[in-house]
């Protein structure tokens, strides 16, 4: 199961059960990165970072086109203004000249599968029959050598990740207002 989970925290697809909001992230005077969180996958669409300032206003940061780009630009010190995502690192501009807080929205791993009978989380808990269906096809394929019912349950798996990717979607657009202009 836990190859399944990983194989999918890979893919093209993220659902909505891995969104997370960063906590504790706080920037370190003169040093122009922060490590991000050890669950981190990757950012989520709208890429929202959020820092804090002096009187406790949030502004959100603008994501730099490019590392290269980040670094070239002046660098003063003050409250961070850009960021951009490398190798496990935030780095920012302006270099922070204080210590400031940090919201960061992205997706991040699932808690691992645990092999008791604790409460179901993540995948468990919001795709079960994809993650059952997708690890019987993954045991029949590999250690039953049995291709047929290897096949079987990957078309179940199939369906349950489209009911998955169906849900995802009807939760980014529920309760949207479309806006129409002639």
């Amino acid at each position: 199961m836990k190859l399944w989970v990983d194989e999918r925290e890979r893919g093209r697809f993220l659902p909505w059960f891995l969104e997370k909001e960063s906590s504790g992230l706080v920037t370190v005077e003169d040093r122009d990165y922060i490590s991000l969180p050890t669950d981190f996958l990757r950012e989520l669409d709208e890429g929202t970072v959020l820092v804090t300032d002096a009187d406790g206003l949030e502004h959100k940061l603008v994501k730099a086109p490019s590392l290269d780009r980040l670094l070239s630009e002046k660098d003063e010190g003050g409250l961070p203004e850009a960021y951009y995502l490398f190798n496990g690192r935030m780095y920012l501009r302006q270099t922070p000249d204080a210590a400031y807080f940090l919201r960061f929205f992205y997706y991040g791993k699932s808690t691992v599968l645990a092999d008791n009978d604790s409460e179901a989380t993540h995948w468990g808990a919001e795709a079960a029959s994809a993650l059952v269906f997708g690890s019987a096809a993954i045991f029949a394929g590999t250690v039953l050598q049995n291709m047929k019912l290897r096949d079987s349950l990957a078309a179940f798996e199939s369906r349950a990740l489209d009911n998955l990717l169906a849900a995802n979607e009807a939760r980014i657009h529920s309760g949207s207002s479309l806006l129409i202009e002639d």
